[in-house]
């Protein structure tokens, strides 16, 4: 099946460690006792996330699974903005110059692959893999019995 490998990029990894009595949110009294995290079209935001959480928050928004091959261990602060995500029966790549909605930021034509290179020091490539899927053969309507 189509996944992604994530693995640290030529030039090392540039991911800031979430350090102990850091507060995790801008509510009133801090929320410590979990980290905080948020993804969508537009970006990745993460407070003490481990590897395996962006993983799963990158599956989320490319519609494929992702594969840590990292081997980086600890609790990370993170934002990766980007302007477009490749995905599978998704929104296709913008054509430069295209008109965008009110209000929305200017476009760099940054992918997330670009984008997580640059501002993480990871590297998101595309690759097959083999996992394991349920295939069902057939559905009945429940007897009345």
């Amino acid at each position: 099946m189509p996944a992604y490998i994530l693995s640290v990029a030529k030039n090392g990894s540039k991911l800031t460690a979430w350090k102990e009595g850091e507060s995790l949110c801008l509510c009133p009294g801090g929320c410590t006792r979990c980290g905080v995290k948020d993804y969508g079209p537009g970006g990745i935001f993460g407070q003490k996330q481990s590897i395996t959480d962006l993983a799963l928050m990158l599956k989320e928004v490319t519609g494929r699974p992702v594969l840590d091959q990292t081997n980086i261990l600890g609790e990370f602060n993170f934002t990766v903005s980007y302007d477009w995500v490749e995905r599978p029966g998704g929104q296709p790549r913008p054509a430069p110059g295209a008109p965008r909605s009110p209000g929305a930021r200017p476009p760099s034509d940054q992918s997330i692959f670009n984008a997580f290179e640059q501002t993480l020091g990871l590297k998101l490539e595309a690759t097959k893999t083999l996992m394991e899927v349920m295939v069902i053969g057939r559905v009945e309507h429940p007897s009345g019995n």
